[in-house]
C-alpha cells in the first residue's frame, strides 16, 4: 500500500469513527431516556457505561455529557460527525455550565450553549479553555 493509499484509508476510518461516535451518543440518549441501566441493576447511567460497556470513567462521563447536550441541541451530532466539535469540547461545556450553576444558581440556557458551541468550532483545547473562561 502506498503512503497516499494508506493516508486515504486512514482519513476514511476517522470519518467513520466520528459517525459511529454520534450514533453511540444517540444510543446513550435513548439509554438515559429509558433508564435502561436500572433494568440491569446499575444505579446510574455512568455505572452502566463503565461497568457494563467497559468505558473508562472519563470516557463515560464525556459521552454522558455529550449525549445530554445532544438531546437538547441535536445539531451537535452534525458538528461532531463533521469534526467541527470534539467530544471533549462538548463535555467541557457541560462541565463549565454545571460549575456556573453551582456557583451562581443560574442555569445556562440552550441559546447560550448554542452560541458557545459555535465559537468552539474548529478550535483546539487551549483555545477552547480560553473561550470557556471568557464566557
Amino acid at each position: 500500500m502506498t503512503d497516499q493509499e494508506f493516508d486515504s484509508q486512514f482519513l476514511k476510518k476517522t470519518a467513520r469513527e466520528r459517525e459511529l461516535t454520534t450514533e453511540i451518543l444517540w444510543d446513550i440518549v435513548e439509554l438515559d431516556r429509558r433508564q435502561l441501566y436500572l433494568k440491569y441493576a446499575y444505579p446510574s447511567l455512568f455505572a452502566y457505561l463503565t461497568r457494563r460497556a467497559g468505558y473508562s470513567d472519563g470516557a463515560a462521563q464525556r459521552r454522558i455529557d455529550a449525549a445530554r447536550l445532544l438531546n437538547k441541541i441535536p445539531e451537535v451530532a452534525n458538528a461532531i460527525g463533521e469534526g467541527r466539535i470534539h467530544l471533549s469540547q462538548v463535555a467541557k461545556i457541560q462541565q463549565v455550565c454545571r460549575q456556573a450553576k453551582k456557583e451562581t444558581g443560574v442555569q445556562i440556557d440552550v441559546a447560550k450553549k448554542k452560541n458557545i458551541l459555535k465559537k468552539l468550532e474548529n478550535k483546539n483545547s487551549r483555545e477552547t479553555e480560553l473561550i470557556l473562561a471568557q464566557e
